[in-house]
C-alpha cells in the first residue's frame, strides 16, 4: 500500500506542476510562414481575397477531400464568409474583416468547440515580383491542455502554412499572360484633345485611321497647339456581325483652342482606372494581348467600363521597323 500511496502522490505532484507550469504558459500562438512568387501583387492578392480561389491551393482543403465548403456575404473582400465542415467533425467559419488591396488581409477563422485564430497576409510587390507572409493566431488557448498544445503548434502547424504557400506560388506562377505583356491596374489622367470620330467596316480601318489623324494633325498644326501625349484611337462601338466599327482618334494638347475646323472636335482624353498592357510590334499584331488582358479582367473578378483604347507610343515616320513599335493598350474599368 505504500508503495501505491508513493505513486499516487508521485502523480499528484506532477499533475499539480503541470498545471502551474501551464498558468505561465502564453493563452495563445503566432504562426509566420513567408514566401516569394513570381507574380503581380494583384494576382496573388486575388487568389487569397477572393474565397472561393481558396480551393485552388489551401492546404487544409488538400488534406481533407470529404470536406464541405460554402459561402455567405460579399465574393471577395470584407464581408465575405466561408464555411466549412467534415466528416471528421470538423466545422469552422472564416471571415474576412480587413482587405487593403494588393497591400494586406485580415480574416478571423472560428473552429468549433476548438478555439479560434487570427489570420494576417501581407503582400510586398518587389519589382515584378510579390514577398508574401502569412501569420496565423492561434487565440484564448484552453486551461490547461490548449496552452500545452500551443507548444508544439509550430511543429506542427508551420509545415502546412509553408505547404499552403508552395501552392498558392504554383498557382500564381502557371498563368502569366499578365507578367508577359506587363498588364497592370491604373488610373490615368485626362487632359485636352482635338479628336475626330468617324466609322467604318474592319477591313478599312487603317485607311480611316490614317485620314482622321491627318485631320487632327492639320488642325493642330494650323493653331498651333503643343502636343502633351502619344496620339491614341478610342472604340466606341466593335460589332462582330457586321465587323464594323465607330472610333475616334485625338491627340492631346495643351491648350483649348479658340477655333476648330469642321470634323475636328475639342474633347478630353479617355482616363479613369483602367487595366494597361504594353504590345511590341505591327499594329495588327495585337490580338494576343487583348486575349490575355480579357482573360485577366475575368481572373480578376474585374468588371469592363466601356471601349479600349490604344496609345501610340512610336511615330511609325521616324520608326519603320515595325519589331521596335510600341503601343499601350487600355481597359476601361469599375
Amino acid at each position: 500500500m505504500k508503495f501505491l500511496s508513493r505513486i499516487l502522490s508521485a502523480i499528484l505532484v506532477i499533475i499539480a506542476t503541470l498545471l502551474v507550469i501551464a498558468v505561465f504558459l502564453p493563452s495563445k500562438q503566432t504562426l509566420v510562414a513567408s514566401i516569394e512568387i513570381n507574380a503581380s501583387s494583384d494576382k496573388v492578392f486575388d487568389q487569397v481575397n477572393t474565397l472561393k480561389n481558396w480551393s485552388n491551393w489551401s492546404p487544409f482543403q488538400e488534406n481533407d477531400s470529404s470536406m464541405t465548403v460554402s459561402f455567405e456575404g460579399n465574393e471577395s473582400g470584407v464581408g465575405a464568409i466561408q464555411k466549412w465542415s467534415s466528416p471528421r467533425g470538423d466545422k469552422g467559419i472564416m471571415e474576412i474583416l480587413i482587405s487593403e488591396k494588393n497591400n494586406s488581409i485580415v480574416n478571423k477563422i472560428a473552429f468549433e468547440g476548438a478555439g479560434q485564430a487570427t489570420g494576417e497576409w501581407i503582400f510586398n510587390l518587389n519589382v515584378d515580383k510579390t514577398n508574401v507572409k502569412w501569420s496565423l493566431t492561434l487565440e484564448d488557448l484552453s486551461y490547461p491542455v490548449g496552452r500545452f498544445m500551443g507548444l508544439f503548434a509550430e511543429a506542427m502547424m508551420q509545415p502546412v502554412l509553408m505547404k499552403g504557400l508552395k501552392n498558392l506560388q504554383s498557382v500564381c506562377e502557371k498563368n502569366s499572360d499578365d507578367n508577359k505583356f506587363g498588364i497592370i491596374e491604373v488610373n490615368v489622367p485626362t487632359s485636352m484633345a482635338l479628336v475626330v470620330t468617324d466609322s467604318c467596316y474592319w477591313d478599312q480601318i487603317a485607311p480611316k485611321m490614317a485620314e482622321m489623324f491627318g485631320m487632327v494633325y492639320q488642325t493642330a498644326n494650323q493653331i498651333s497647339a503643343v502636343p502633351i501625349g502619344y496620339p491614341y484611337a478610342e472604340y466606341l462601338v466593335w460589332d462582330e456581325s457586321k465587323q464594323f466599327t465607330v472610333f475616334k482618334v485625338g491627340l492631346p494638347i495643351n491648350e483649348i483652342p479658340d477655333f476648330l475646323s469642321d470634323n475636328v472636335m475639342h474633347s478630353t482624353t479617355p482616363g479613369g482606372r483602367a487595366i494597361k498592357g504594353v504590345h511590341h510590334g505591327a499594329y495588327d499584331k495585337t490580338y494576343d494581348l487583348y486575349i490575355a488582358m480579357d482573360k485577366y479582367i475575368s481572373d480578376h473578378h474585374l468588371s469592363q467600363n466601356g471601349g479600349p483604347w490604344e496609345n501610340y507610343v512610336t511615330n511609325p515616320v521616324e520608326e519603320p521597323d515595325t519589331s521596335k513599335w510600341i503601343t499601350e493598350i487600355f481597359f476601361p474599368i469599375k
